[in-house]
């Protein structure tokens, strides 16, 4: 698990400044984020996206910058 940890924190940091295409699942209760989603890096529900961004969200799929990435979760905010 360690060592798989480390890989996924590497993958996670080279995708920070990268804008990836987001699903919505909808609004989180992660401290400082307003939606959780998931992009195609992070389709397992264990491995997710939280955001921020505006409260109307248009359409199911938005564009998201990532700003910051742990061992299993990536972060970011609203493109465009």
């Amino acid at each position: 698990m360690a060592a798989q940890r480390e890989i996924s924190e590497k993958i996670g940091a080279s995708r920070i400044g990268s804008v990836l295409d987001c699903i919505v699942d909808g609004p989180t209760e992660a401290r400082g984020f307003d939606y959780d989603g998931r992009t195609r890096l992070t389709h397992r529900k264990w491995m997710e996206s939280f955001y921020t961004g505006p409260s109307a969200v248009s359409g199911p799929i938005v564009p998201v910058r990532i700003v910051r990435a742990d061992d299993y979760d990536l972060f970011g905010e609203i493109a465009g």
